[in-house]
């Protein structure tokens, strides 16, 4: 099975990003495409349980072209494809 990076957001204060290294640990900078700026996301397995093993990418400080899904079928069971992000995030 494909590996899938799935994310879910942190709570109802969105921390606003332009990289990883501005979010917590655990966390991700998630843009939408064409967008510099983005909010910070806790990161997930398939299964929404919180992955520790994630660390900052310096790739988070590029401006994202593409999205990682464009319908809920993209996605694991229990999550859904983000209009605005283009991320499965936990339903």
């Amino acid at each position: 099975m494909k590996s899938i990076l799935l994310i879910i957001s942190l709570s109802t204060i969105a921390m606003c990003c332009s990289n990883d290294y501005q979010c917590s640990y655990g966390n991700k900078c998630v843009k939408s495409p064409y967008s510099m700026q983005g909010t910070c996301m806790e990161v997930v397995n398939e299964y929404g349980m919180k992955d520790y093993s994630y660390t900052p990418s310096s790739e988070s400080m590029n401006i994202k072209t593409k999205g990682d899904c464009d319908y809920d079928t993209d996605c694991a069971i229990g999550f859904k494809c983000s209009n605005k992000y283009k991320v499965c995030i936990k339903r």
